[in-house]
């Protein structure tokens, strides 16, 4: 009867290697960015100051009701809000707006500086 010849597990540990130095080549160890969120919710009030309220659709942004691109938030923010710091802004993300929209309307709001951002659900 012939005997059997064992596995070689050369080839395995081949393998596992290649794998092994795929996956470091190809990750990245950059740190991402972090934006402060608060989720507005029932009970939450915004004190005795209105707050503003800034809508993001895939289209563009409304801040009050009127078109505003991200160039021209800041401006537009510094003409509505009151003088005392902490101004709450609503962002309310439209259906159908991209992760990355509401990302780059949160990055808009917090590079304003002095805010009290709430996403609306």
């Amino acid at each position: 009867m012939a005997r059997r010849k064992g596995i070689s597990l050369t080839p395995l540990i081949d393998v596992i290697f290649l794998l092994l130095l795929f996956f470091m080549l190809t990750s990245t160890f950059s740190q991402y960015a972090s934006l402060p969120l608060s989720s507005s919710g029932a009970g939450q009030t915004a004190g005795d100051r209105a707050p503003l309220f800034l809508r993001a659709t895939p289209e563009g942004w409304t801040l009050n009701g009127r078109p505003v691109t991200p160039e021209a938030l800041a401006p537009a923010i510094a003409a509505l809000r009151t003088p005392e710091p902490g101004q709450p802004v609503i962002l309310a993300p439209a259906n159908g707006l991209l992760a990355q929209g509401l990302v780059d309307a949160l990055a808009a709001l917090t590079a304003i500086g002095d805010l009290s951002v709430s996403v609306a659900g």
